[in-house]
């Protein structure tokens, strides 16, 4: 199981239990666990776009630098 779909597995579930909760403590608890929730899948979208960004750039350079080469090669 991806870590998306875990954590929209464990989102629902979290919400069922939120629609089956009787207090108003325990309703508090499970909205706590929902932020959390949303905490880390936040962090979680912020790290692939980083790692994205980064391999592209990673990329871009050792196109530039493999060109570069080849071009010096048949000078």
């Amino acid at each position: 199981m991806t870590g998306f779909k875990h954590i929209q597995v464990q989102t629902s579930r979290v919400y069922q239990k939120l629609a089956l909760a009787d207090t108003m403590e325990h309703k508090e608890e499970i909205l706590e666990m929902i932020k959390s929730m949303e905490r880390k899948t936040s962090f979680i979208k912020r790290q692939v776009v980083i790692i994205f960004l980064i391999s592209t750039v990673l990329t871009i350079l050792i196109s530039v630098l493999i060109i570069r080469a080849i071009q010096v090669q048949y000078k």
